[in-house]
């Protein structure tokens, strides 16, 4: 069985670029701002810059090929490189695909029941109140007491300056 060998992700420096014109070898880096194992702050790291669909395509497919080795398998390379497109992935799809903030609690609250893969019950239990008294509240039909308020909060993590401007 013949294997496929695939080329790295080429993406391109913005000012580089012409209409049609094919994409040229990594121009454009940033430096990220934290180490990808660690957490931990770092100068040095240039992560490539995604540039648009194409290319953050490239980027996934050459991902897959990498992690398709497992990961006892990688070289050093390898594992730098994954770290990279990793980073630039993630960049790119934060930029890219930025959700917007819930505007109202119950738009909040259905939020958290999806974040957490709850089902209304389990929300309800959560923040101490009767599945039919979550309807209403995501509803907007019944404004939260403040038990409910606080648990919001306290349970859910859900910013208190944020609660307050909405109720």
């Amino acid at each position: 069985m013949k294997s496929i060998k695939k080329e790295p992700v080429k993406m391109t420096n913005i000012s580089d670029r012409s209409h049609g014109a094919a994409p040229q070898k990594i121009a454009t880096v940033k430096k990220a701002d934290y180490n990808f194992e660690t957490g931990a702050p770092v100068r040095n790291l240039s992560v490539p810059e995604i540039a648009n669909e194409i290319e953050f395509k490239a980027a996934i497919d050459e991902i897959n090929v990498i992690m398709g080795k497992g990961k006892g398998h990688l070289t050093k390379k390898e594992t730098s490189r994954l770290r990279l497109l990793s980073l630039a992935v993630r960049n790119f799809d934060r930029t890219t695909y930025s959700i917007e903030r819930p505007k109202t609690l119950g738009a909040v609250l259905d939020l958290q029941k999806y974040q957490r893969g709850w089902k209304q019950i389990q929300l309800a239990q959560a923040l101490g109140v009767s599945e039919a008294k979550l309807s209403l509240i995501i509803s907007g039909k019944q404004k939260p007491d403040a038990i409910v308020l606080k648990a919001m909060h306290m349970q859910l993590g859900i910013d208190g300056n944020f609660i307050l401007e909405v109720v």
